[in-house]
């Protein structure tokens, strides 16, 4: 039967003195001899897992400690006693990051030894490296965890157990029992079974029978899987802290003190400070604030006890109302208004915005789904995930056909729109023009004039794509007309930069440049177009056309600085090609090809499609190579393939003006002239006559 609250601070002082030898003596409390004897000696007395009993464990503690002046105490426990003199140290997961010097990280080495024990002192394959390296970055660096899933690999290769660790405790206590351990607030717990044993071994008792210890649970118990181990501190929570645990877990990972004062609308401080005193949520301290976060492990046990207390609608739908806030917040300064988008600002929020769209696609609503997608259109296609949000929208799709869900034309337009973009990005061009054209119906039905400009502004896209550059023409022309009569040509801006490239690719050098030296103003005026800045882009292509170097020089290092400092990885690298080609014109051969190989080491890794540029910069890859010779070129573009973004954006911007060069022309009277080392014209300036149909 339960022992009541003082046999609980007895059984603690029992076990301590089981362990020094010392026996009862009648009529007097076994914590004044266990405190008499350590007085007199300079004493260390180890206590391992006191959370098993915190308030008798602290009250022994306490009595020690001001008994002698010589007596120390280490106690391991979940949480802190909060006796006077305690002196704190939370022991984190093991380092999940390899060190410097190319040794495995702490969690992994721990999984090694782990891994060959499970497999007879067969040691994982060197193949595995990177699938163990997965394991334990989805495991947090728990010792407990990664232990669990050791033994999880005499039955699955490391590859299997990684793609399986979504579902982290059901993977990880897969054939086993799930203990769960009595309530601790009725004064028993899960170890105390192996203190009576030590205190009638003291006392020269007989232990209890195996019969008798077969009703109770084993300290060992809650250590046999995830679920009862984490179950073990939840039982401990009041009201208000396990229902933040319940709710934290819709977040992704680590949130603000502010972030969760909005999820819940009330003061989270006090329950806050539970989790995080008993190790369930830790806080990490930076230099604008506090950030909170669950390990994984825990987030997947407090995520079942949402569903089971009813709570996962309300929590998932309050967690994706706070990301739409969220990535609107992204778009506006402090003072509310409207900034220059910056894609760096969303970086940090991809992880929450996906778990808002996991739910949306599967228990939430679609219609806010698209919203969060539509957020992410350009951070998507800037870093090379085209592909994830096509996918996206699909389930998005699937989800309203389940549900029957209704969704304004207006925003089916605008997904339809994004979907084309997308598809088009990652070189699905059927799929881009079939969705163009939904978009498009869409649109018209929706009556939104800026909207259908936006839409049709993307009708050449999917014509140049599959080469018909004559049709495209027509088209980006009387888009934009249309957008002018309408009053909305900063929504067709997209169709203004098509055409320009067209103009460009068949040599209308001076009706692009003054195309967009109009638009300039406009595309300032939008916040989110400017970081972009592709009317200097352009301009800075018309201008190597020219021969230029000065006016393309200027021009491109200040898109190029722009989208940097912006976020736009993908068109920096049609930037950094852009800028070789200048290098290369100006003799700065060696630069031109490292910028190449930069730039396509970036491009592929965004999986990105080089676009109409694509074969101007083959072309002048192409004349390189046979200036500096196949050894060089090649020497000098690996260089550049083993840069990252920044970097080569660093060796672009630090190319000398060319008006610091001896034979400058930038201030000579008259027109600019081809610079004697500037490479053979574009032979797309001229193309020949043909004929081609939409």
């Amino acid at each position: 039967m339960p022992l009541p609250l003082a046999g609980a601070y007895g059984l603690v002082a029992f076990a301590i003195a089981a362990v020094l030898g010392l026996r009862p003596e009648p009529g007097r409390p076994m914590v004044e001899t266990l405190v008499e004897y350590a007085a007199a000696r300079r004493t260390l007395v180890v206590l391992d897992t006191c959370d098993a009993q915190p308030a008798a464990s602290a009250d022994v503690i306490s009595r020690l400690l001001a008994g002698g002046v010589g007596v120390r105490v280490l106690a391991t426990s979940r949480e802190s006693f909060g006796l006077p003199g305690e002196v704190v140290w939370r022991i984190p997961p093991l380092s999940v990051d390899p060190p410097a010097d190319g040794a495995e990280s702490d969690a992994v080495a721990l999984l090694l030894d782990r891994t060959a024990a499970a497999r007879g002192g067969r040691q994982p394959d060197p193949a595995e490296s990177a699938d163990l390296r997965r394991v334990v970055q989805r495991l947090d660096g728990l010792p407990l965890a990664i232990e669990l899933a050791a033994a999880r690999l005499r039955v699955l290769s490391v590859g299997q157990l990684a793609e399986r660790l979504d579902d982290v405790l059901g993977t990880l206590d897969a054939g086993r029992d799930d203990p769960e351990p009595p309530p601790v607030e009725r004064g028993w717990t899960g170890n105390q079974q192996d203190t009576v044993d030590l205190v009638a071994a003291a006392a020269g008792a007989t232990p209890p029978t195996p019969a008798s210890r077969a009703v109770q649970r084993s300290a060992t118990e809650r250590h046999l899987t995830m679920q009862a181990t984490v179950t073990w501190s939840y039982r401990t929570l009041g009201p208000r802290a396990a229902r933040l645990l319940r709710w934290l877990a819709v977040f992704a990972g680590p949130v603000d003190l502010a972030t969760v004062e909005w999820l819940l609308g009330d003061d989270p401080l006090d329950p806050l400070s539970v989790l995080v005193d008993k190790s369930m949520v830790l806080a990490e301290p930076h230099a604008a604030g506090s950030t909170y976060r669950m390990l994984d492990p825990i987030r997947a046990y407090a995520a079942r006890r949402l569903a089971e207390a009813g709570e996962e609608q309300a929590a998932r739908d309050r967690h994706v109302a706070w990301s739409t806030h969220a990535l609107e917040r992204a778009h506006l300064g402090p003072d509310g208004r409207p900034v220059t988008l910056s894609l760096y600002a969303l970086d940090p929020l991809a992880g929450e915005l996906r778990a808002a769209l996991r739910w949306c696609t599967t228990g939430g609503s679609a219609r806010a789904g698209l919203r969060l997608a539509g957020g992410l259109d350009q951070w998507w296609r800037e870093r090379g995930l085209a592909r994830e949000g096509r996918l996206w929208l699909f389930r998005l799709y699937g989800r309203i056909a389940e549900t029957g869900e209704a969704i304004p034309e207006d925003e089916l337009a605008a997904a339809y729109h994004m979907h084309s973009l997308h598809a088009g990005a990652d070189g699905e061009f059927a799929e881009e023009l079939r969705f163009s054209q939904r978009a498009e119906a869409a649109a018209r039905q929706a009556g939104d004039a800026g909207l259908l400009a936006r839409v049709l502004a993307g009708r050449a896209a999917p014509l140049v794509d599959m080469g018909q550059f004559v049709e495209a023409e027509r088209v980006c022309r009387e888009v934009i007309e249309w957008a002018h009569g309408q009053d909305v040509l900063g929504d067709a801006l997209f169709a203004v930069f098509g055409l320009a490239e067209l103009l460009w690719r068949r040599g209308a050098l001076d009706e692009a440049a003054e195309l967009l030296g109009a638009v300039r103003p406009v595309e300032a005026a939008r916040p989110v177009e400017r970081g972009r800045r592709s009317v200097d882009m352009l301009l800075g292509m018309v201008a190597l056309a020219r021969g230029d170097l000065v006016a393309a020089h200027e021009h491109l290092l200040v898109a190029l600085r722009s989208r940097m400092s912006h976020g736009f990885h993908g068109r920096a690298c049609d930037t950094l090609n852009a800028v070789a080609v200048r290098c290369a014109a100006g003799g700065e051969s060696l630069t031109a090809a490292r910028l190449f190989g930069a730039a396509q080491a970036t491009r592929a890794s965004l999986r990105a499609t080089p676009g109409i540029y694509g074969p101007y910069w083959a072309e002048r890859q192409a004349q390189l190579r046979g200036e500096l010779g196949d050894a060089a070129f090649d020497d000098a573009y690996g260089e550049g393939a083993e840069l990252g973004l920044e970097e080569a954006a660093a060796l672009a911007l630090g190319v000398e003006h060319p008006d610091l060069a001896a034979d400058s022309i930038r201030f000579t009277t008259g027109a600019p002239t081809p610079s004697p080392r500037r490479p053979p014209a574009d032979p797309h300036r001229h193309p020949t006559p043909h004929t081609e149909h939409a």
